[in-house]
């Protein structure tokens, strides 16, 4: 989704759910959030796609698309992100220099809190509304 909405064409990409989606169905998206600069560790790979979504934004393409945002809050903290960064820096690497790091990653993402004030991703869930009658 980051990808797509990058390019302008979240819209088109939230109504490409909803139609995929019965009524009352659950869309769970954990996407790039922007309007906070994320604390990337300097000596890591961080991409410039990473900001892509406002609270705003997502608010908008559900309501445009017709869902209603049941849960959107920020998550993925400080650990998390160099976790993430620790996985960027493998990305491309051979398996063999890949692995050893994905628990690497996992230990480090698992000391994060909830309640961590500055977020990588924003965690969305929003329900598919009923169709309008005609």
């Amino acid at each position: 989704a980051h990808y797509v909405g990058a390019r302008d064409e979240g819209l088109a990409l939230f109504r490409t759910f909803r139609r995929w989606l019965k009524p009352d169905g659950l869309l769970c998206l954990l996407g790039p959030r922007t309007g906070e600069r994320p604390p990337f560790a300097r000596m890591l790979p961080h991409p410039d796609w990473h900001a892509v979504f406002s609270s705003e934004d997502l608010h908008g393409l559900c309501k445009a698309a017709g869902f209603e945002v049941d849960v959107l809050r920020g998550c993925i903290g400080p650990a998390g992100i160099v976790a993430k960064q620790v996985a960027w820096a493998g990305a491309g690497r051979p398996v063999l220099v890949r692995a050893p790091l994905y628990p690497a990653q996992w230990a480090i993402a698992s000391v994060d809190s909830d309640r961590a004030r500055t977020t990588l991703m924003w965690l969305l869930v929003a329900r598919a509304g009923r169709p309008a009658l005609a």
